[in-house]
Order: C-alpha cells, then structure tokens, then sequence
C-alpha cells in the first residue's frame, strides 16, 4: 500500500532537506522538511486509519498505528515489507509509539477497555524478542486520569510521558511525569504540560504547556486549554516560551540535528479540525509554515539521516498556497461560498455539506464555515421560523439562529453572516412549503424569484 520503502529511501537520498512523515487523509505522506515534495507513504486500509508515525534512530524502520479507537495496533514497516509489531484485540488499541536512542525498544500508549474498566498503561516492547514491559498503569478513576505520549531520553534510561486528569470544571490537567526505562516509581517533572520530546543531546526538552491559558477547545463534555510550544532543561528548570497563540500544538519533535523542532497545530484556524505543520528554532526564532492549503496535516515525524532539517523560508506569511479543491459533484445543493471565501479552504465535502476549515494565509482568516442541504418540501407547520425575503429567496430563521435559504430543489443551510456572500453554483427553480408560503404578505411573494409550491 502506497509507494514502496526503497522507493522514498531512494527520494529521501536524493533530497537536500530532510524529510517528515505525517498524517493526512486517514493514511502516511512524506514532505521535504522546505513542504515541497509531498508523497504518500503508506495508504490507509479499508475501513481503518493511520497514525502516530515514529521513524527509527537510523531511519530504516517506521512504526505508526493503524486501526480504530477500540482496536489499534503498532506496524512495522522496513525494506522487508510490512509486519504487526503489536497484535489487533478486540477491546485494546495501541499507538503513540517512541523508539529507545538505541533502535531496540519501543515505548507506546496501550489503551484497555474492559469489564466496565478504562485502563491505560506505558509499555515498552523489544522490537526483536517482542517482549513487553508495563511501566505505568492508570485505571479510569472519578477524575478521568490517564497516561499517554511517551518519549525516550537521549541517554535510554529515562521515558518521559503525559499523566492526565481532569478538574471539577471537566477542565484537563496534564503533567509531565518520568519513570526509569527498565522499570520504577515515577516522578513529576512539569506541571499543566504534556506531550514532551527530549532533545538530541538529552539537555533540553519540548513540551505543550496548558499554563498560559491561551485559548480552550471543549468537546462534548470535557474542555482543555490550549497548548504552547515551551523548551526547558532537562531537568525542567528555566521554562521558555516559543509560541503565543490561541492554536494547540501537537507532540513537538526535536529534529536529529536540535536545531529545529517540529510540530503540528491548528493557529490559524483554532476549533475547526485544521492542523497544519510548523517548524521553529529551540530559541523560538524563524517560525515557518510547511503546509498551506492542504487537508489537516498531524502528528509529524522527522526521519534521521534524510537531509538538512531547515530549507524553509522564515516567515510564514510568503507561504505560497498549495491547495487542489476537493470534488464537489456528490453536493446536491445549489449554493455555495466557493472554493475559497474570504481566506477560508473548501477542505471537505461530507455528509450533505460543504467544509470550509482552512485558512490560506497566516492570520486574518474568518471562523470556520459550513453550508448544508437538505430537502425543501418536508413539514414546515407551527410558527417556529421568522421568514424574511433576501435576494429574491425565502429565509427562514431558526429558534437556533441559523437559516434555511429556499433558492433550489433543496434547502440550504448556513449561518446569518453568510447570507450576502452565498454565491450560485447551479441554476435552478425554488421549491418552497405551502405552509410558509401561507404565511407570506403579498408583498413578500412579489419580491420572490420564480418557485414552485410542494
């Protein structure tokens, strides 16, 4: 599945700037580490999705996990093809994989849900013997703690990793936490940070700080504050801040040589699914932007031994777009913002609705939008819409402020501040509810372009 190994090795050889594996689109790509040269790696199975890429320190081998959320295992993937690392079982998924400086172990997230217990543990594997070891076990508790995100120390002896719980406002508290490679206590090395990455030479460590409070994303439940890009000692002394922005940033990766770290984060547009990747100095000097215009790029590895780590141009706002449309022929609606609005990307079309969720230049963009459609001549009864006459088109508004467009065979829907700035994509003729029609003034209806009743 996707190009061979030997193939992008070859590419890899070839290349001046050294190259990056991520994810995008549900499987692996590649990219020069100036963006240029995107390739996929490997293509997602049917019905599952890639993640978490992590090359070895020589930078033969890759491990990522593939799978769904109840069922992820690690593959292994070298000149001699491709082979589970870990095996899939029901009830069990892993990922988040870190090699040891030595290409002999990996350290992983292993996620357990059994007998009505979430369970999540630290485990290494000897890549050979296929051994394993649990370093740490966090059960699901009143306070939601879990463990994830470990990383080797320069030196092997060490594995850095996220412990997490949640305050009594579902608000997330991560800290940093250690625990000895071949087994031991653990200790706390930095707090209201996650995802930590130590640096080639073992002096320094990048982290995701919480502490600034710059921005929060929430799900169904739950909420976390954003995360800034922050380099420490090792020791976690003398904390620097690198960037300041609302976005939260991924697991930051330390480039082979130290003088780049790597990560992906969704600044531009916060809260709408749209990460991109960025490199920065450790001092936090020449940030640069490596994708731009393309679908969400995450969770981004160096491989070692493929280059110079920055080719880049160090500002972000040069960043030429690079952006192909995605097919729009399976929207049955017959208005849209385009391809581009105001900045924004269509980035994806799924479901019935048009996405919007990338911005093409580096600041300055809109929320995230989105257009729907659905069918025009369901029931409308009750008088739960304030209707209104806009460009020649039946609105109406919503106890939920948002509004139905009837402009074509079916309804569109969008939001009140993206009315004027809805443009045709296909001619046709309204189809508008009798029970609406009924509650139109004759002189709203002159103001209607043609329509049919249903």
């Amino acid at each position: 599945m996707g190009i061979s190994l030997s193939a992008f090795a070859l590419s890899l050889t070839l290349a001046a700037p050294a190259e990056i594996t991520y994810t995008a689109e549900g499987g692996l790509a590649g990219m020069k580490a100036d963006g240029t040269g995107v390739v996929p790696v490997v293509a997602p199975p049917k019905g599952e999705i890639l993640d978490d890429p992590a090359w070895s320190p020589d930078g033969s081998r890759l491990v990522y996990s593939q799978g769904g959320e109840d069922d992820g295992r690690l593959m292994l993937k070298d000149a001699a093809g491709t082979r589970e690392l870990t095996s899939k079982r029901a009830g069990t998924s892993d990922g988040w994989p870190a090699w040891s400086p030595d290409g002999a172990t990996v350290a992983f997230l292993r996620f357990t849900s059994a007998d009505d217990t979430l369970t999540t543990q630290i485990v290494t594997r000897d890549v050979a013997s296929g051994t394993e070891r649990a370093l740490v076990t966090q059960r699901w508790d009143n306070r939601g703690s879990t463990v994830n995100t470990p990383a080797y120390s320069a030196d092997g002896g060490t594995i850095a990793y996220t412990y997490n719980r949640y305050d009594r406002s579902a608000d997330a508290l991560p800290e940093i936490r250690t625990v000895p490679a071949q087994g031991g206590p653990s200790r706390t090395l930095i707090k209201r940070a996650q995802a930590p990455s130590y640096s080639p030479d073992g002096t320094r460590i990048a982290y995701a700080s919480i502490a600034d409070h710059n921005g929060k994303q929430c799900g169904s439940d739950q909420c976390f504050w954003s995360g800034e890009l922050y380099v420490a000692n090792a020791d976690g002394t003398q904390p620097r801040r690198l960037t300041k922005d609302e976005g939260d940033i991924s697991i930051p990766r330390w480039s082979p040589d130290g003088s780049r770290i790597l990560f992906s984060s969704d600044r531009n547009l916060p809260d709408a699914d749209s990460e991109e990747l960025y490199t920065v100095a450790p001092d936090g000097s020449c940030l640069t932007w490596l994708t731009n215009g393309t679908v969400a790029a995450g969770n981004p590895a160096w491989r070692p031994g493929s280059g110079d780590s920055f080719m880049a141009d160090c500002d972000p706002s040069k960043r030429p777009v690079a952006y192909t449309p995605p097919k729009t022929t399976k929207f049955v609606g017959n208005l849209w913002l385009g391809h581009r609005h105001e900045g924004l990307l269509l980035t994806l079309v799924y479901g019935g609705s048009l996405y919007y969720r990338d911005c093409e230049r580096f600041s300055g963009c809109p929320e995230k939008a989105e257009v729907g459609a659905g069918k025009n001549c369901g029931r409308f009864a009750g008088g739960g819409y304030e209707l209104s006459v806009r460009r020649g088109w039946l609105v109406a508004k919503t106890f939920e402020n948002r509004l139905l467009v009837f402009a074509g065979r079916r309804i569109t829907f969008v939001e009140p501040g993206l009315l004027d700035d809805l443009k045709v994509r296909r001619r046709e003729t309204a189809r508008i509810p009798n029970e609406l029609l009924a509650r139109l003034s004759p002189a709203q209806k002159a103001k209607l372009k043609p329509y049919r009743s249903c």
